[in-house]
């Protein structure tokens, strides 16, 4: 299911011709068959739109998926004695033993019978009826006689332990792009869910940063997503563009919505009640509100991880994945725990006859959460800045972006600074621009201690935030930071520090102990104080 979620695959039938391994010719986990072609056999000729999983099937269920999806994948412990292969008939009448009588062998379920007599399997199963298998062992097996099909007993021990799947394909070119973060099959470890899936509760929030790095304006059109829930589970999704603060995915206009509603675990798609228009170069988030519980996909991190063949090198990075707790005003980076959602965006170029027809939403707010204005402007023209509404205490400076010239949705807030009482004696004199009769910044900080744990830091560099370090109490103008120095000058190296955010990065195999680190931290100023800067000292404790 994740593989096909990546749009990897499936390999049409006349790439990969199975004739070429049955009659002796190599195989294809060994690469070596003749006629083999790799560009061929992934050609994307078809994509995953959804795929169903059920976990603790009946036959009900399974004639259920056969009727609305025309096959059904299941798996058998296949033994030759329980086959009577002069009927076709299978019946495994023995509980599942762990290498004695395993499941061992994928077929798929195409129909079913129910009077298929009980008298044609070599064991009794006690009553009449059959699902009807397609093998993968040709045409002419048993003889070629009912096309290689053989009747596998609903009594059959095996059938209802086996995970059913079922998958609905649709054409490669109905979406363009897939904006995702995870790239592999599913690495899940039975005995660690906690590698494949995340549980949430009502309330919670899940979320997904993209950049449309495409260099075209494109049009979101569905949100793909994977959950291990197998009943009713709702979802509320909404996609914001324009995002531009790389901690809060809300950063951003709301521009699109969705809702869905999931009844078996699987690899979902859910339709935006429209399209939503991004700009090049434009990040946008897509955000999943949980009204129940869930166990929602992850991928997470692991250095060397093998499933079947295959080996996969898993990696995260800041700023891409965010959780929300119900309880919480603030988004966790996924990164700090090794993971990332398995959320994707799928998108299609903006077919316009001129590019100077596409329009975007420009949205100016007053900066306390109020909506002020929402306009639709060409691209290329300006927005009209609304009316302000006062506001007590304050007066307008501002606004934070320019407006003009759009070229993707923006998202324009008002700036303020609190009103300054004219001296009661004196008249205000009048604002002086001049350095020298600005005040001075009063740019006040604080260092803490962070602890890093060792074994964490052995297997990957860690990311501290700027409040876990640094007390920022008071600065006029943006802060920037540049480290000054470590106590242990021959470990400097091992540190690095973002000049704007002032996000910590600490590199991998630091050894234990305790480390002074030095930041230099600039405030800027703005038209009433003069630039400012302060060192500060905080300990990293690596232990």
């Amino acid at each position: 299911m994740q593989h096909l979620a990546t749009w990897s695959g499936a390999g049409a039938e006349e790439d990969t011709p199975f004739d070429l391994v049955k009659n002796g010719r190599g195989s294809i986990s060994s690469g070596t068959f003749d006629g083999y072609d790799d560009d061929k056999a992934y050609k994307d000729y078809v994509t995953q739109e959804e795929s169903i999983f059920l976990v603790s099937p009946s036959i009900d269920t399974i004639k259920e998926m056969i009727m609305e999806h025309g096959a059904v994948s299941i798996s058998l412990a296949y033994y030759s004695k329980y086959l009577n292969s002069g009927k076709h008939a299978f019946y495994n009448k023995d509980d599942l033993v762990s290498g004695e009588n395993d499941i061992n062998h994928a077929v798929t379920a195409i129909g079913w019978d129910d009077s298929f007599s009980k008298d044609n399997f070599r064991n009794d199963p006690g009553s009449d009826g059959a699902l009807i298998i397609q093998n993968s062992w040709g045409d002419d097996w048993l003889s070629g006689e009912d096309g290689g099909l053989i009747y596998v007993s609903y009594k059959s021990k095996d059938i209802l332990d086996s995970d059913v799947f079922a998958f609905d394909m649709q054409p490669a070119d109905t979406y363009q792009y897939n904006f995702q973060y995870d790239g592999t099959a599913d690495c899940g470890d039975a005995t660690d869910p906690g590698n494949e899936r995340f549980l949430t509760a009502g309330g919670t929030k899940a979320a997904n940063v993209y950049s449309n790095n495409t260099g075209k304006t494109i049009k979101l059109g569905s949100v793909g997503f994977t959950t291990f829930n197998d009943g009713n589970a709702n979802y509320q999704i909404d996609v914001y563009t324009g995002v531009t603060d790389d901690s809060d995915p809300t950063a951003g206009i709301h521009a699109g919505t969705a809702n869905a509603q999931t009844t078996t675990a699987g690899c979902k798609t859910a339709e935006l009640q429209a399209p939503v228009e991004i700009g090049a170069g434009e990040s946008f988030s897509i955000i999943f509100s949980f009204t129940d519980k869930n166990a929602f996909g992850i991928e997470k991190y692991r250095k060397d991880s093998e499933a079947y063949g295959s080996k996969y090198m898993i990696g995260t990075a800041p700023g891409q994945s965010f959780f929300k707790a119900a309880d919480s005003n603030t988004w966790s980076d996924m990164n700090d725990y090794g993971a990332c959602f398995r959320i994707k965006g799928f998108a299609n170029d903006h077919q316009v006859s001129d590019p100077a027809d596409i329009k975007y939403t420009v949205q100016f707010t007053d900066g306390l959460g109020n909506i002020l204005s929402t306009q639709e402007v060409m691209m290329g023209q300006s927005a009209a800045a609304p009316a302000v509404p006062q506001r007590e205490g304050y007066d307008f400076i501002g606004w934070d972006k320019e407006y003009s010239s759009i070229y993707q949705n923006t998202l324009v807030t008002a700036q303020w600074k609190k009103t300054e009482k004219a001296d009661p004696v004196k008249p205000a004199e009048p604002e002086k621009q001049s350095t020298k009769d600005k005040k001075a910044n009063p740019l006040k900080l604080k260092g803490k201690t962070v602890k890093v744990r060792y074994k964490k830091l052995r297997k990957r560099s860690q990311t501290i935030k700027r409040s876990k370090i640094i007390v920022l109490k008071i600065a006029k103008g943006k802060p920037s930071y540049k480290i000054a120095g470590v106590k242990k000058a021959k470990f400097k190296k091992y540190f690095k520090i973002n000049k704007r955010t002032g996000k910590l990065k600490i590199k991998k195999k630091l050894k234990k102990g305790t480390y002074k680190v030095k930041v230099r931290v600039t405030a800027a100023g703005n038209a009433y104080y003069r630039p400012g800067t302060k060192m500060v000292t905080f300990k990293v404790r690596v232990k």
